[in-house]
């Protein structure tokens, strides 16, 4: 856990994980940012999602878990959401220190990763992408990993498209400020919280709705917000998600809680994430071009969450 500098404010990273610094947030816009959406966080309420609800509305299939083997156990978990595909594989985004050694500090090998598809099978990656200089020291901006992974089912060429593109998915494009400005207040994050005392081992699926998001604006375009839904420790590498014209689409990578100096709680009220744009929207572009993937269609919509 970091001390923001002459800030009342720390750090609370979400996954069973090493320890990352703040991103391009300064102090004064970090508080200022902190107290609005801490205003806001009061308005909203994360609640379990049924198994009828999942069975129902397959677009929950595409936030799903990733788990990390370190001691030779599986025994760190946090969230990753399947983004893109192509006929015979996956593209899944997550947080970048989800992937670091808890010891070492370095990102681990594909043989410690392990991602869970809305069939229940947990399979490994067979790429990572990454900023190349990502540590336990990394800025919040290079907070991100992407993983791509082997479908468990090819079909042949010769099949319709429809089966090349099963999964569900979310939809991505890159955030402009307009996109912002458009899913500012209406904003949701659909994240795997551990439960109590299980070390992430077992897990429920939680929606909150209606959250808002802000971004210091000093530096030009963003690559950090905040946003004021709530987090508990596991949910690194949710999707931070709005609904434009009936399709959801992920605007960023969730990272990191933040929290009061000395506040004891689990639960966070306000949390950062890394936005899809810059670097990470340059590297999700060569990855579906290289596999020829494509980001949806989203199968069937996410009915609104209760009031």
């Amino acid at each position: 856990m970091k001390r923001f500098c002459g800030s009342t404010l720390v750090i609370l990273i979400v996954s069973i994980a090493a320890p990352l610094q703040a991103a391009n947030i300064n102090d004064a816009s970090l508080q200022s940012l902190y107290h609005r959406l801490l205003t806001a966080s009061e308005q909203t309420q994360p609640y379990p999602v049924s198994t009828q609800e999942q069975i129902q509305y397959p677009l929950f299939g595409a936030f799903t878990q990733l788990r990390r083997a370190d001691n030779g156990h599986f025994n760190s978990y946090s969230n990753a959401t399947l983004i893109a595909q192509s006929r015979c594989h996956v593209l899944a985004a997550t947080a970048g220190h989800s992937l670091l050694d808890p010891v070492r500090g370095y990102p681990v090998s594909l043989s410690r990763i392990e991602l869970r598809l809305p069939s229940g099978a947990w399979i490994k990656p067979v790429e990572k992408h990454h900023p190349k200089t990502l540590n336990p020291e990394s800025r919040e901006y290079s907070d991100w990993a992407l993983l791509v992974l082997p479908k468990p089912d090819c079909p042949p060429i010769s099949s319709s498209r429809t089966s090349w593109y099963a999964l569900p998915s979310l939809r991505i494009e890159p955030v402009t400020e307009e996109l912002f400005e458009t899913c500012q207040s209406r904003v949701e994050m659909i994240c795997y919280h551990p439960d109590n005392g299980s070390k992430g081992i077992k897990a429920t699926l939680m929606r909150e709705a209606g959250c808002t998001i802000d971004a210091p604006r000093e530096h030009g375009e963003p690559a950090v917000a905040l946003t004021s839904c709530k987090q508990s420790l596991g949910v690194s590498g949710c999707a931070v998600s709005c609904s434009v014209d009936g399709t959801v689409l992920s605007l960023g990578i969730f990272t990191q809680g933040l929290r009061p100096s000395g506040s004891a709680s689990v639960q966070q009220k306000v949390g950062a994430f890394r936005l899809m744009n810059g670097e990470l929207w340059q590297a999700i572009r060569a990855i579906m071009k290289r596999y020829g993937m494509r980001s949806g269609p989203i199968q069937g919509p996410i009915k609104k969450a209760p009031q």
